[in-house]
């Protein structure tokens, strides 16, 4: 890739990537480790040990995430992120430092 990408081209476009971690509702504990779910063979899913529900699965979970409801996290290789040469000499700085 060397000579390739410009570094202010790459620079901008590490300053624009991110990933967001969309995840079902976590501010309500749900299950402590006292009473966990229980595998139903005959439905083939989780059920609530309290009272027999049968859990959401992990799509129909997704699924409820509504537009006003927020990532997770969201992981972003920002401002700082700088270009660096690597070579496969180990004896280079540039090198030595980035593996």
């Amino acid at each position: 890739m060397r000579g390739t990408v410009s570094r202010a081209d790459l620079r901008r476009v590490l300053a624009a990537t991110y990933h967001q971690v969309w995840w079902p509702d976590t501010s309500v504990v749900r299950f402590d480790g006292q009473e966990l779910p229980v595998w139903d063979e005959q439905t083939g899913t989780y059920l609530d040990p309290t009272t027999g529900e049968v859990l959401p699965t992990w799509d129909d979970a997704l699924d409820a995430i509504g537009p006003d409801d927020e990532p997770l996290h969201v992981a972003r290789f920002g401002n700082g992120s700088t270009p660096r040469a690597c070579s496969l000499d180990r004896k280079t700085p540039p090198a030595s430092s980035a593996i």
